[in-house]
C-alpha cells in the first residue's frame, strides 16, 4: 500500500468505537512515536462543525431580544410624549363626556396603527431575505409559518404592553387639571 499524502482523513467502522480508538491510538504509536494523529467520531466531527452555527444563532437570539426591548423602550417613549402632549385635548373629551374606555380605544389605535404596518413591512422584507438568509437557518424552514406568525404576534404584545401605561395614566387624569394643563 502506498504512503498516504501527509494531511488524510481515515473513516473506519466498528461496533465499539473507545476499543477501536485505543487499538489505533496503540498501532500508530507503535509505527511512530513522533507521528502527530487525531482519532475522532463522527459525532464529535458533526459537533464541533455546527457550533459556528449554534453560536450565531444564540448571538442572534440575544440581539434580536436586546432589540425588542430597545423597540419596547422606544414605543412607550413616543406614547408617552404623545398622551403628555394631547392631555389637554383627553381632558377636553373627558369633559365633552367621553368614557375611559373610549379614551383608551382611542389612543390604543392611534399607537398600534404604526406598529401594524411596520409588522406588514417587515414581514414582506422578511419573506424576501429568506431566500438569502437560508443557509444560515438551522431546524427550520425559510418560510417557517409558526415564525412568521410568533414574531409579528410578539411585537405587537410588546406595542401594547409599551402603549398601555401612558394610556391608562391619562385616563385617570382630572378632566379639570388637564383643561389647565400646559
Amino acid at each position: 500500500m502506498p504512503n498516504p499524502p501527509p494531511h488524510t482523513s481515515e473513516l473506519v467502522r466498528g461496533r465499539d468505537v473507545g476499543a477501536l480508538k485505543r487499538t489505533l491510538q496503540a498501532e500508530i504509536r507503535a509505527l511512530d512515536p513522533k507521528l502527530y494523529f487525531e482519532l475522532s467520531t463522527l459525532d464529535e466531527w458533526r459537533h464541533f462543525w455546527t457550533i459556528p452555527g449554534k453560536t450565531l444563532s444564540i448571538l442572534a437570539t440575544v440581539l434580536g431580544f436586546v432589540a425588542l426591548l430597545l423597540a419596547c423602550s422606544g414605543v412607550y417613549g413616543v406614547v408617552n410624549y404623545d398622551v403628555n402632549r394631547r392631555v389637554r385635548e383627553i381632558g377636553v373629551r373627558m369633559t365633552l363626556g367621553a368614557k375611559p374606555r373610549d379614551i383608551l380605544q382611542l389612543l390604543g389605535f392611534q399607537c398600534l396603527r404604526p406598529v401594524f404596518l411596520g409588522c406588514m413591512v417587515g414581514l414582506c422584507a422578511a419573506a424576501v431575505l429568506t431566500k438569502v438568509m437560508a443557509a444560515l437557518l438551522f431546524g427550520i424552514s425559510p418560510l417557517d409559518p409558526l415564525t412568521f406568525a410568533v414574531m409579528p404576534a410578539l411585537l405587537v404584545a410588546a406595542a401594547v404592553v409599551a402603549a398601555y401605561s401612558p394610556a391608562r395614566r391619562a385616563v385617570r387624569v382630572d378632566p379639570a387639571s388637564a383643561l389647565r394643563h400646559e
